[in-house]
């Protein structure tokens, strides 16, 4: 059997752990139900998160999309930063090797 890749986008949404479980409800109701969520800690625009204390903690959810995909992800993001939330949100353009691609 041969391994065949597929090219995918790698998003990478970096959000207060509080909204994890809304954002990951609005994912899936657009037709998003594939990721992984890490716990992350670091400093950035909004100051230090050291992940110790509830309030101070943040997630960073991956995902891989297809293309086809990427307007309702603006969609899912548009949603939260309207309502002054404060996310940060990488899109990368990747090649998976992957089960799935075959």
């Amino acid at each position: 059997m041969s391994v065949k890749g597929c090219t995918a986008k790698q998003v990478q949404i970096i959000a207060d752990s509080g909204l994890e479980p809304r954002i990951i409800k609005r994912l899936n109701k657009v037709g998003i139900a594939n990721y992984t969520v890490f716990d992350a800690r670091g400093e950035g625009d909004s100051g230090w998160h050291s992940g110790q204390m509830d309030g101070d903690s943040e997630v960073l959810i991956l995902l891989l999309l297809e293309e086809g995909q990427m307007d309702s992800l603006k969609d899912v993001c548009k949603h939260y930063l309207s309502r002054g939330h404060h996310l940060t949100v990488f899109v990368s353009n990747v090649e998976m090797i992957s089960l799935s691609c075959m």
